[in-house]
């Protein structure tokens, strides 16, 4: 009788840990849709190569504005994961705004790393156009050129806290423009914060920021570096 009660009992306990454990998971699932938005601050920055081995010359210019986004990850059986952004900021800058575009899309893997948080690595399609609305550059509308190109990007993910969960990002890419332009190199850095209301539904905040590098840019020593930080506030619907 009592052989058959402790029986019982730890079948009992070990149907309650299943089902803890199954609600754990099913609280963090891999796929998720996030729509966000931006309040956005860019930074162009110009440094001069003298000939010598080191910059001599810098100058900068900033604005602030906002912007929107989205952002997509869908994780199939096995661990194999496409995942895409895009994220429009428009900030004003003396007589007009410059709009900055940019996205990117990937296929990569999402691994366990041990108890509930996750990694990721991916190889990443990017694009990245800005736009420049001026009346004193160019009387209106700028000539606008888009640049194309691949990299890297991986990250983690942590829940913590029963409902709460962070993020960090980092890529790199190298992206090409029409023929006759210089290559550009992007650097992604990025992290969250979010909470979940229910397994499907929470909220966020973030901040992205993007990097592009255009090396000798004007053909006369300049390396010119145009950034954009944003901090994002979304929501998350997650399946």
């Amino acid at each position: 009788m009592h052989k058959n009660i402790g029986l019982a009992g730890g079948t009992a306990v070990l149907a309650l840990m299943a089902c803890m454990s199954s609600r754990a998971d099913d609280m963090y699932p891999n796929s998720f849709l996030n729509i966000h938005a931006n309040g956005s601050a860019l930074r162009v920055s110009n440094y001069y190569y003298n000939g010598y081995g080191y910059f001599d010359d810098y100058t900068s210019n900033s604005a602030n504005g906002g912007g929107g986004g989205a952002a997509i990850r869908i994780v199939a059986k096995g661990g194999f994961m496409f995942d895409a952004t895009y994220n429009t900021d428009r900030v004003n800058a003396n007589d007009g705004n410059i709009r900055i575009n940019q996205g990117t899309a990937g296929l990569g893997f999402l691994g366990n790393s041990g108890r509930s948080s996750t990694w990721y690595a991916e190889a990443i399609y990017t694009t990245f156009r800005p736009r420049v609305d001026s009346y004193n550059l160019c009387g209106g509308s700028c000539p606008s050129v888009t640049y194309n190109g691949g990299g890297l990007k991986g990250g983690f993910i942590w829940p913590f806290a029963g409902r709460w969960y962070s993020t960090a990002d980092a890529g790199i890419a190298v992206l090409g423009g029409p023929s006759g332009t210089s290559s550009i190199v992007q650097g992604i850095l990025g992290g969250s914060i979010g909470y979940k209301f229910t397994p499907n539904l929470g909220v966020s905040l973030g901040l992205l920021s993007n990097a592009w590098i255009h090396r000798n840019s004007n053909g006369s020593g300049y390396d010119t570096t145009i950034s954009v930080t944003s901090v994002q506030a979304g929501l998350s619907f997650h399946f």
